[in-house]
Parts: structure tokens; sequence; C-alpha cells
């Protein structure tokens, strides 16, 4: 992942999957200078925490779109910081794996594993885009 300036406190980022096929994701909306990013193993899933400044403990899990087969934590961070941003709250995005390279069930799989791990650690849950989202819950 890359970060590059585009403003003065904006940046884009950048994100390349599957080099050899051309796979580049790069974000719809800029990503505001004052948000921090975390990676992290989420019950063995990728995912992503944003912080703006002034978020309180309280934490919200996203589910990107994309019909399980495009999307990324990083096409939709800029409207996911910025939500938590609105919201005052930290942000958790699931990068849950995609088809045709993952087939089905497996996005609905790492969706039940992150909300699991939400359901253990208090994390409130804030609809995405996805059926991924209405899946894990349906668990």
């Amino acid at each position: 992942m890359d970060r590059q300036k585009i403003g003065a406190n904006a940046y884009a980022s950048i994100h390349i999957k599957n080099p050899g096929r051309g796979g580049v994701f790069v974000s719809a909306s800029p990503l505001a200078g004052d948000i921090r990013l975390e990676p992290i193993d989420a019950n063995g899933v990728a995912a992503e925490w944003s912080l703006a400044p002034g978020s309180d403990p309280s934490k919200l899990l996203f589910f990107h779109g994309g019909g399980y087969c495009s999307g990324s934590i990083v096409s939709h961070r800029g409207m996911v910081t910025e939500a938590g941003r609105a919201a005052q709250a930290r942000m958790l995005a699931v990068g849950y794996r995609l088809a045709p390279e993952h087939p089905f069930p497996a996005a609905t799989e790492d969706a039940v594993l992150v909300r699991t791990l939400a359901i253990m650690r208090r994390i409130y849950r804030l609809r995405g885009s996805e059926t991924a989202a209405r899946s894990a819950l349906a668990f």
C-alpha cells in the first residue's frame, strides 16, 4: 500500500493486487491527512482500523461493496474514514476474500469470522454495502 499526497491535507491510497494481471485499486475518494490507519489480522482475515482525530472508543464494523468479486479496503477507504469521522468512532474495514480466486463461500466465511471477533470485542456493526455483511449477521 502506498499513500501519495494529492493536496494540502489529502492523500490517495494505492494498492496493487495481482500485479501480473494488472489489478490496481485506487481509493474512490482521497484519504484525509489526519487519518491514522492500522492494518490488523482479524481472526485470520485482513482488516484495517481507521481513526480520525477525536474518535472515541466506539467501534464500527464495515463490509465494503463489490458483489464478492471487486472492491477492497482501499477502494472504500475514503468513504469508511469519513463515516468514522462523522460518527466520531473507530472504523474496522474488512478485506474479505474475493471471487473468482476465492469462490463462494469464502467471503461469507471471512465475514462470519470477523463478526465473531466483533462480538467478542464488542465492536458495533455498521451495515456495509455488501451482502457479506448480511450473511455474517445471519449466523
